[in-house]
């Protein structure tokens, strides 16, 4: 009588969270916008902006800018601060590593 054995599938580790920066960033780019242009919407300097797409830095209140880059985007704040797994563009596209498979804008 043959037995079947089975395998454990594996989970890949090695996909790093998306982090503020990263969602900022893809915020952006699907916005169509340059980083000057959204700094500006936002108050702030290009280099600041910058700054926290490269998570250099973070805003101080981290929540009002998500809520401040939403409103100039559409993009929802949930999902730029990560409390939100899934953002769906109109092409239906995940904007989530594990769809793309890659941080890479």
């Amino acid at each position: 009588m043959a037995t079947t054995t089975t395998t454990t599938p594996q989970v890949r580790m090695d996909i790093p969270p998306w982090t503020f920066g990263d969602r900022l960033r893809k915020a952006r780019r699907a916005a169509g916008l340059s980083q000057a242009e959204l700094a500006k919407l936002l108050g702030v300097g290009t280099s600041r902006l910058s700054g926290w797409e490269a998570d250099a830095s973070r805003p101080r209140d981290i929540i009002a800018v998500a809520r401040q880059v939403e409103d100039a985007t559409g993009i929802p704040a949930d999902w730029l601060v990560g409390l939100s797994t899934a953002w769906t563009l109109a092409a239906g596209d995940l904007l989530e590593p594990e769809t793309i498979g890659s941080r890479a804008a």
